[in-house]
């Protein structure tokens, strides 16, 4: 059974001109239903997308046919948002849409299945990691973002577990400007640990108060293969 696999696709200038999303071919590779001639997109509250796949001679995934013409306009796509696909069974992808900044579009009037604040999603985050981010020994968030959850209202330890079952334990710090940040001893072994390099991408969702899932993408938007390992400590111990 193939394992759910989390894909990222910023949008480009050629998306938006061609009214299509082009993939990069290793996507196939690492998601079989890539391969079919039709896909289904699915966005969080239900609404759903029937879109055409075709293969160019580069070996590159193009998304295409009309359906991909109204599901750019619909979410009025623009350069540099991104747009998250999770696999789910047979040929149907969760879609999730983020901004320019990283954080998720608001669904309230995407004409699906009603999304009250009962039943609202927390919307996710999306950071992608420059050479100063791995320097520097924290991790921004952006304020709209961080501002919605208590955990970044001040300094505090939080939980971050990693799509491989792995919890963390990282520290929240708000600086005076309201630059909120992710800092703490454990954060330069999560990089370590999982060889976290310039241009990968950290995804965050809200779980509970002080706990967050993180699923880690590479330069190419691909969820990695991680490294099977028992516990932190380990981990730990492996970067001494």
């Amino acid at each position: 059974m193939e394992r759910r696999r989390v894909l990222s696709h910023y949008v480009c200038e050629k998306d938006v001109e061609d009214r299509t999303m082009t993939l990069p071919g290793v996507w196939a590779i690492r998601c079989h239903a890539l391969m079919a001639d039709e896909i289904t997109l699915t966005t969080v509250n239900g609404k759903q997308w029937v879109v055409g796949v075709i293969r160019s001679n580069d070996g590159k995934i193009i998304l295409t046919w009309e359906a991909v013409n109204q599901f750019n306009a619909h979410y009025n796509l623009v350069v540099s948002n991104e747009v998250e696909f999770q696999t789910g069974s047979g040929r149907n992808f969760f879609v999730r849409i983020r901004k320019y900044d990283g954080v998720e579009i608001d669904y309230e009037s995407d004409g699906g299945k009603p999304n009250d604040r009962k039943n609202r999603v927390p919307p996710t985050l999306s950071i992608m990691l420059g050479e100063e981010d791995l320097n520097a020994g924290f991790l921004s968030i952006p304020a709209s973002w961080g501002e919605q959850y208590t955990a970044f209202a001040g300094s505090r330890e939080v939980q971050v577990v990693v799509a491989d079952g792995m919890t963390w334990n990282l520290m929240t710090q708000k600086k005076p400007d309201n630059i909120v940040t992710l800092t703490g001893n454990e954060l330069k072994y999560f990089i370590n640990h999982y060889k976290i390099r310039t241009s990968f991408r950290l995804m965050f969702e809200y779980m509970d108060d002080d706990m967050f899932r993180v699923v880690v993408m590479d330069n190419l938007g691909v969820e990695i293969d991680y490294p099977k390992i028992i516990s932190v400590g380990m981990a730990l111990n492996d970067n001494i």
